[in-house]
């Protein structure tokens, strides 16, 4: 059976976030992979921030979902998939957006080990009453208030947000939702810090037994960005043709073309056009009409589009 098309714009993604990747002074607003991948990030102070590895992208929109940022050598935070808005694009690299963060703060997290540990789980069933988002470090965190059956108010503690909410997309108020976690208190009362959430048969379990992100459950969704440098286009005439890379809107954080090797010359294959057939990528086309695409500049721009 075959898979949505790459770029359905049909399919019920969150809009990206508010000024996510917008500076001051407009740059080109198609960014290659050879611009983004590896690219050397900074913090507000202009401290090395670590090194951009992977971008995950919901495949049906071409929507960037989550942004994998490895710390530098020197530092012993752990990789993290930062929300896109908390990145701000420049000429030569990428800065993060919030005034005076620091690498310390951006690689933030929380450890719930001994909260799960010592805790049975509690589950949360009920209708969203409304949805509060907190920023904590390169992530995103949501505080849903939940009520129950006997019109009871639960409040339920999600991160990352930004990544779950691509996931789980109904996280709306007015919807249902059923959580499980640990019960936890803050300064407010009580607090349930989610290791999964669902809507009727559908649950997406994103902590482990521990209380760690289940970063390889939630990165399932989502196309890697990486592992579609030297990756094939089958055409309907049977031939392939290489994908070399491909183009970020930064503006809008969606990856717009795929750049592809035809006959030697780099052209940029709209996303929306591509299908993903079983584990295979294919484009209705032949060989021949693909000349008709536009051509990718040497800065990885298409400056006909």
């Amino acid at each position: 059976m075959e898979e949505p098309a790459l770029g359905d714009s049909s399919a019920p993604t969150p809009a990206p976030e508010a000024g996510a990747g917008v500076p001051d002074a407009e740059p080109p607003k198609l960014r290659a992979a050879r611009r983004v991948l590896d690219a050397a990030l900074t913090d507000s102070e202009g401290s090395p921030l670590g090194t951009l590895e992977d971008l995950w992208i919901v495949a049906t929109s071409g929507d960037v979902a989550g942004v994998v940022v490895a710390p530098p050598a020197e530092r012993e935070e752990a990789t993290i998939v930062a929300a896109y808005g908390a990145l701000t694009w420049e000429r030569d690299g990428a800065a993060s957006l919030a005034p005076g963060t620091v690498a310390a703060e951006f690689f933030e997290t929380r450890d719930y080990s001994e909260l799960f540990v010592d805790q049975e789980v509690s589950a949360v069933d009920g209708e969203i009453t409304q949805i509060d988002s907190l920023a904590i470090g390169g992530s995103q965190a949501f505080i849903l208030k939940v009520r129950d059956e006997d019109n009871l108010l639960h409040r339920v503690f999600v991160e990352p947000a930004h990544l779950v909410a691509r996931i789980v997309t109904t996280l709306e108020a007015g919807g249902s939702v059923q959580a499980e976690g640990v019960l936890t208190r803050d300064g407010t009362g009580k607090l349930l810090i989610a290791a999964a959430l669902g809507r009727g048969e559908r649950t997406l379990t994103f902590r482990g037994p521990g209380g760690a992100i289940r970063w390889d459950a939630l990165a399932e969704p989502f196309q890697s960005a990486r592992d579609l440098l030297g990756r094939s286009v089958r055409l309907t005439d049977g031939s392939e043709v290489p994908i070399h890379g491909w183009l970020l809107d930064w503006a809008s954080g969606r990856v717009v073309f795929l750049v592809v090797d035809v006959d030697g010359v780099e052209r940029a294959l709209p996303w929306s056009r591509v299908r993903r057939v079983g584990k295979g990528l294919e484009f209705q086309s032949d060989r021949p009409s693909l000349a008709a695409l536009s051509a990718v500049g040497p800065e990885g721009l298409a400056p006909e589009l």
